[in-house]
């Protein structure tokens, strides 16, 4: 009987020394039974890196630590480029130094896709956890696998959370880095590895995503993601050497770089609606002012503005008098 295949965990590691060995204990706990965690830590300001070292003290077999030059911080394109570099598996995964893996995500993922020669990657669902640990409501991820067009999907949407990903190495090694110059490198990565390879999806949560104050994702400006956004469809024009080069696709990255300041007038109105109901009026009128200034259009339409008027009327009515009507 020949061995199980090696399986590598990438643990991307940055200033969360407080999550990072629930993250460590999680790979450690694997059911699988051939692994490596390769962390690489992107100039953490914590114990982070402490933290890695001492796990890799005592588990040499198993855990190896990473650093950049210097131990600089370079970014999460950076960090996970030297973390593939660095793993040896047959197998390739990510992980935040933040989350955690259900036990048997690898062993999961593994049989899946020795089962299934053809498919070159296989991801999952991702439920949501709070600082504490605790179970939130929703998930993360989207079977577009069993889609006619799953390239389509993908240039839509990101539908393939990051640390839900097992890939063949020899696959990810084909696809390349991850680009040190976009903020939605993992996107970018998705797409191309979607435009030369098929993949399969388990319709089960095997990881928890930790949602808390210091996630990169959180507290950006919406301005700013949508300008991340349009980077990433206009580096996606540029590809010379993959299906991407089908017109259609380009009309679809073409639609949807028009189609931003739309989204970003519906994603403000969405601040304006929190923002008033936590009772912060002078933000939403600021946020209601930027989506009218992003889309006119959005902000404008009947039902919309309509909605918009009664929220703006109801939040400057005390809710006494509201009570009493």
């Amino acid at each position: 009987m020949s061995p199980a295949p090696l399986a590598s965990i990438c643990v991307l590691s940055y200033n969360n020394a407080q999550y990072l060995p629930q993250t460590l204990d999680s790979g450690l706990a694997q059911t699988y039974p051939n692994i490596e965690m390769v962390v690489v830590d992107d100039g953490s300001t914590d114990e982070s890196f402490t933290i890695a070292k001492s796990y890799e003290a005592k588990y040499p077999d198993k855990i190896k630590v990473y650093t950049h030059p210097n131990r600089e911080n370079r970014g999460i394109s950076a960090t996970i480029n030297l973390a593939t570099i660095s793993s040896k598996g047959a197998y390739w995964s990510v992980l935040g130094s933040d989350d955690i893996l259900h036990k048997d995500k690898i062993e999961k993922q593994v049989t899946f896709l020795e089962a299934r020669r053809e498919l070159e990657f296989v991801y999952c669902y991702v439920d949501y956890i709070d600082f504490e640990g605790k179970k939130l409501p929703g998930k993360l991820g989207r079977d577009i696998t069993s889609e006619a067009d799953p390239l389509r999907a993908m240039l839509m949407e990101n539908y393939i959370p990051a640390m839900a990903m097992l890939a063949r190495h020899d696959a990810i090694a084909c696809v390349g880095e991850h680009d040190p110059d976009l903020i939605y490198s993992d996107w970018d990565f998705w797409v191309r590895l979607i435009s030369l390879y098929k993949g399969g999806f388990i319709p089960e949560s095997l990881v928890d995503y930790r949602i808390h104050n210091s996630n990169s994702s959180i507290g950006t400006a919406r301005p700013t993601q949508i300008g991340n956004i349009r980077n990433f469809y206009l580096k996606l024009l540029q590809h010379t050497d993959n299906g991407l080069l089908k017109e259609s696709y380009r009309e679809i990255i073409k639609g949807q770089i028009k189609n931003l300041p739309a989204r970003e007038a519906s994603w403000l109105l969405i601040d304006y609606y929190d923002r008033l109901a936590a009772g912060r009026r002078a933000a939403a009128f600021r946020a209601l002012k930027d989506a009218f200034l992003a889309s006119p259009a959005v902000v404008l339409r009947p039902r919309r503005f309509a909605s918009v008027l009664k929220e703006a009327v109801l939040s400057l009515i005390p809710h006494s008098k509201i009570k009493e009507s």
